[in-house]
């Protein structure tokens, strides 16, 4: 917009307003945007950002099908956007896009993420296929066995030492 040039006398209050200028939007009003005239020159600067442009975010298959709510955010012209992934089940992404991040243009942006459906779990729930009926054994048969033979062991080992202690008495 044109510069407004305005005078008055020292010490006299002045007010400025913003101007309504197409395509774009008022960033903030300036903190001398109201005073008092002085003997120095006063400059009052509006700044203003480019109109909104919106960054859209779609969740699809990899046949293009919908599978999350698609989101919308707004932001300035030529200011930061970032976007991220879902969780979606039964689903994983299959690869970020590359407009994942990026700036707000004039354009309309549309972010797209891919996601490849889970493979499923095969589960048997029919066993009458199976080529053998018997469940493989997961420990001994005779479990008395090991036992009796750990007694004889200790038995013999222990009638050992007491004959070698009696024969080392002796000599």
């Amino acid at each position: 917009a044109d510069a407004t040039t305005s005078a008055g006398y020292v010490g006299h209050a002045y007010t400025t307003a913003p101007v309504k200028v197409d395509g774009y939007v008022l960033k903030e009003t300036p903190v001398n945007a109201t005073g008092k005239y002085s003997d120095d020159e006063q400059i009052v600067t509006y700044v203003y950002y480019k109109n909104s442009a919106s960054v859209t975010v779609k969740h699809v298959d990899e046949a293009g099908k919908e599978i999350a709510d698609a989101t919308t955010s707004a932001g300035y012209v030529g200011h930061a956007y970032t976007t991220a992934p879902v969780k979606v089940d039964g689903y994983v992404l299959k690869e970020t896009p590359v407009n994942a991040t990026g700036k707000y243009s004039d354009d309309e942006q549309i972010v797209t993420y891919v996601y490849t459906k889970k493979a499923e779990k095969s589960i048997i729930s029919d066993y009458s296929n199976l080529s053998s009926n018997n469940l493989p054994s997961t420990g001994d048969s005779n479990p008395s066995v090991g036992i009796i033979s750990g007694f004889v062991f200790i038995i013999l080992a222990g009638g050992t030492t007491i004959l070698a202690m009696k024969k080392n008495k002796k000599n």
